[in-house]
């Protein structure tokens, strides 16, 4: 379990396809992942695990991932990360 603070609600994370790879998400309010995170960036972050990255925070525009340190194909983890940009 990842403390996630008093201060986060579980968001519903939908019925789409992929939503079966996103563990949980929270959010400042309650509500969906539909309706702060496009269907297209779900897609890409459902598959973050396939590339070693098992947390992923989002906020302002920006996004923070964590990966475990026995991860040893950085090249794949990079190829992920560079279509985020």
């Amino acid at each position: 379990m990842v403390g996630r603070g008093e201060s986060r609600t579980k968001l519903d994370a939908g019925a789409h396809s992929w939503c079966a790879s996103i563990v949980a998400a929270y959010g400042d309010a309650p509500g969906t992942l539909d309706s702060l995170v496009p269907p297209g960036s779900q897609q890409k972050l459902a598959r973050a695990a396939d590339h070693g990255f098992f947390i992923i925070h989002l906020r302002n525009g920006k996004a923070a991932f964590a990966t475990l340190s026995n991860h040893r194909d950085v090249d794949s983890q990079l190829a992920y990360l560079a279509e985020w940009v």
